[in-house]
């Protein structure tokens, strides 16, 4: 695989993953949307990573990791913005935790987020072309 291949690879995954994040919110399904959002944006990152290095991304969940390897420049408030969105990645965490970000969840606050995390995606897939 070329490295314009792999770098189209992580981006047309990270839409796809950003898009089931829209259907989950269409359907209520609020925590999965959450953890399918911090999906798209790790996948543009390793995106970022591919593209100058060749090499395959770090096997890694941390936005804030992956924005460091691709060797992004980080505000303080993007470095916040990373951290919050990586308590999303809810997969591997305990059920107390999942529960209070469940309760958390609303409609009105996903929407949010995700509009947040559209914006930030938008903005690292156009850095990339």
């Amino acid at each position: 695989m070329t490295v314009a291949e792999k770098t189209d690879f992580w981006c047309e995954e990270s839409r796809r993953a950003l898009s089931v994040a829209r259907d989950l919110v269409g359907t209520g399904t609020y925590l999965e949307a959450l953890f399918f959002a911090h999906l798209a944006l790790e996948k543009v990152l390793k995106a970022h990573i591919v593209r100058p290095t060749a090499a395959e991304p770090v096997f890694s969940h941390d936005l804030v990791l992956l924005a460091d390897r691709a060797q992004i420049s980080l505000s303080d408030e993007d470095r916040d913005f990373f951290a919050r969105v990586n308590a999303y990645n809810i997969r591997a965490r305990y059920q107390d935790y999942k529960r209070a970000l469940y309760h958390r969840a609303s409609k009105e606050y996903v929407e949010c987020e995700l509009d947040a995390i559209s914006r930030v995606h938008r903005s690292l897939e156009e850095q990339l072309q």
